[in-house]
């Protein structure tokens, strides 16, 4: 596989840990194993946007909605803190 290739791994290895594998056990189906790492990398890293967000896919497709929705709205929340517009 060429370099260029790779390139959308960036963001997931800057990350790393508990991120890459619970995103990883979301795609292959695993969804306790997914909910628990993708916690840990909340706790982890409480400003990685994209961890809330794949924790509160998970939670909801575990019918946990209530968790799902303030994981998601976290991530929008810390998402949103990261934008600098030069406006």
């Amino acid at each position: 596989m060429k370099a260029a290739g790779l390139l959308w791994l960036c963001p997931l290895l800057a990350w790393g840990g508990a991120f890459v594998r619970g995103v990883e056990l979301k795609a292959a189906g695993d969804l306790p194993g997914a909910t628990r790492e993708l916690a840990a990398a909340t706790r982890e890293n409480p400003r990685n946007a994209e961890a809330w967000y794949h924790y509160g896919v998970v939670l909801g497709w575990q019918e946990r909605h209530a968790g799902a929705r303030r994981a998601r709205e976290r991530g929008l929340a810390t998402a949103r803190q990261d934008i600098h517009l030069g406006v």
